[in-house]
């Protein structure tokens, strides 16, 4: 591979700009040359617990901000073509957690030296490439024994989306007659954002199957910090029904278990 120039950026968790007190809890590599960016977070919360003490900072919502700070650069990856694309970017951060100025960088093996950057500037564990069980509810009922050998759970299966060249985490299937991938999701951080973007993706997964008919079907809740949440719940209501992608909140999982103890195959 040839060497080409990139911009590196720190993602920090800055809980008061006028004390100028921050923790490096993630790191964004950009190569415009070869259209890469990503951005990679810690897994834990244990730098910023170790800074600024347990009591002083939210760690759920921290770990979510964090988790929805990650997909933003899945999502919008397309939208940065030059170093001015990211400068606006961080200049517009407004929450917790800001970004350091672009840093130029030699980049032979983006993914390489993504990895190494992660290592020598953040450090400790990179948060893994699988969203973890947000529906607990959810999950101990597909593994009551009544379900064993009908859902099929694996926490590590990712359903790639035709078109869009992404992919996402299912970690329940069961049969019907077709193929149901349950998704749980958990709306904090740009919930229409988000939901929009998995909506289009369920719409593409299900017009353009690999195996027989699909069906996505995304088991969802909201983040504790979420600001207008009926409005928010109407408008992701009305993004799937668009996108024919099925969307079950948390209050009628209870139904939806039933549901599946009947239609399971």
């Amino acid at each position: 591979m040839k060497m080409t120039k990139g911009y590196y950026s720190l993602v920090q968790y800055c809980p008061d700009m006028s004390r100028y007190e921050a923790a490096n809890v993630g790191i964004v590599l950009f190569v415009p040359e070869i259209n890469f960016i990503k951005a990679k977070m810690s897994s834990d919360n244990g730098k910023v617990r170790r800074f600024f003490g347990q009591t002083n900072f939210d760690n759920d919502w921290l770990r979510e901000a964090k988790e929805a700070f990650e997909r933003r650069f899945e999502i919008d990856r397309d939208k940065f073509k030059e170093l001015d694309d990211l400068r606006q970017f961080v200049e517009t951060r407004a929450n917790e957690l800001v970004m350091t100025i672009p840093h130029a960088v030699r980049v032979i093996d983006p993914e390489k030296d993504f990895d190494s950057l992660y290592a020598e500037m953040v450090g400790g564990r990179a948060k893994p490439h699988k969203e973890k069980v947000v529906i607990k509810r959810l999950d101990d009922a597909f593994k009551t024994p009544r379900f064993v050998g009908k859902v099929k759970i694996d926490y590590r299966y990712k359903v790639s989306v035709p078109k869009l060249g992404t992919s996402i985490d299912v970690p329940y299937t069961y049969r019907n007659g077709r193929i149901n991938l349950v998704k749980p999701q958990e709306f904090s951080t740009e919930p229409i954002k988000i939901g929009a973007y998995l909506a289009t993706e369920g719409r593409f997964i299900q017009k353009n199957p690999s195996d027989g008919e699909v069906k996505l079907i995304v088991v969802s809740k909201l983040g504790r910090k979420v600001s207008r949440p009926e409005e928010i719940r109407q408008s992701l209501k009305e993004v799937f029904r668009a996108n024919e992608v099925e969307l079950i909140w948390d209050e009628d999982i209870g139904d939806f278990i039933k549901r599946v103890a009947v239609e399971v195959l």
